[in-house]
């Protein structure tokens, strides 16, 4: 019933609204269709198909396919290596999309290979974080932790800040989902702080709320409400209303665990009326029922029902 915010963090995908993202990726690939039709250098027309590979990747896989195949064999026949590592990382991606995860793993080994020789750490970063991310969908935990490690080292060569903190995270969910939640917690740490230096508040409130949601999952509650608290200035300063409505139904879950039932109250309501203002219907179906539990509890049965039958509805 509690949202936990941990996320795959790589480097080919963004959260966000996807209505958003499918609008600018039209705007975006029209543009770049009528550049693709000018007389253009092979290494330009190269980049324009990568692009429109990328930009097509999860509205119109079909044929982002049919653009990343293009680059791809046009880089071949220029023998420009940098942008094959690209193209099969991009092709990669979309099999990605279409949960197609061996050959997306197939498509990344190729990728990695080149940025390999090349010796492209960026590349090289990007393809490992990847296939770890494919391990760990696959379910092959082990796997996944070596790959986050060698992104993890190559991003340190660099000094990546941002792309450690990146891997760093990626290990702390790989280990949460294992069960090792105080490894897990370790590495959560560690990102706060490079959070902290690139003054990245949305991530610091991020940190704040996977690792509530950890103590939360090994019954500490006073830690968990401390760490959630933290997330919910975050949120309301930076005006995130939907993670802010998740932090709330966090917070009101563990004062419910704690017997606090009227601050429990309170705290979902808030929640509730954010997540009915955004039509966040899971969200409002969660919240609508741990408040029917709540009225259970203080034995108030046709409230409790009320909310039974709400959170069905929606």
């Amino acid at each position: 019933m509690r949202k936990i915010v941990i996320l795959f963090i790589f480097s080919l995908l963004q959260l966000i609204n996807p209505l958003i993202v499918a609008v600018n990726a039209q705007l975006n690939s029209d543009s770049l269709k009528l550049e693709l039709n000018k007389t253009q250098p092979d290494s330009n027309r190269i980049k324009i198909l990568l692009d429109l590979c990328w930009d097509l990747k999860s509205s119109d896989s079909k044929n982002a396919f049919v653009y990343g195949e293009k680059a791809l064999n046009l880089a071949i026949k220029t023998k420009n290596q940098k942008q094959q590592g690209v193209a099969l990382k991009n092709i990669g991606v979309i099999h990605l999309f279409t949960a197609d995860y061996n050959k997306a793993e197939e498509f990344h080994l190729k990728a990695l290979d080149i940025f390999n020789e090349i010796n492209d750490n960026k590349g090289v970063s990007g393809c490992n974080n990847n296939l770890g991310m494919i391990s760990e969908l696959k379910g092959n935990f082990i796997q996944a932790v070596e790959f986050y490690k060698k992104s993890l080292e190559n991003d340190r060569k660099t000094n990546n800040k941002s792309g450690i903190a990146s891997s760093l995270t990626n290990l702390g969910n790989v280990f949460q989902k294992q069960g090792n939640y105080n490894q897990a917690i370790e590495y959560y740490i560690d990102v706060l702080k490079i959070r902290e230096e690139l003054n990245d508040k949305t991530g610091i409130a991020d940190v704040y709320n996977n690792i509530g949601a950890l103590y939360e999952k090994q019954n500490e509650f006073d830690n968990a409400l401390k760490n959630y608290q933290k997330a919910l200035i975050l949120y309301v300063e930076i005006q995130n209303k939907l993670k802010t409505s998740n932090v709330l139904h966090n917070i009101g879950f563990i004062l419910s665990s704690k017997q606090e039932y009227t601050k429990a109250m309170e705290y979902y309501f808030q929640a509730l009326e954010i997540r009915k203002k955004y039509g966040a219907k899971k969200g409002i179906a969660s919240t609508t029922l741990n408040i029917g539990e709540l009225y259970h509890k203080l034995n108030k049965y046709s409230d409790a029902n009320s909310y039974y039958q709400q959170s069905l509805i929606d």
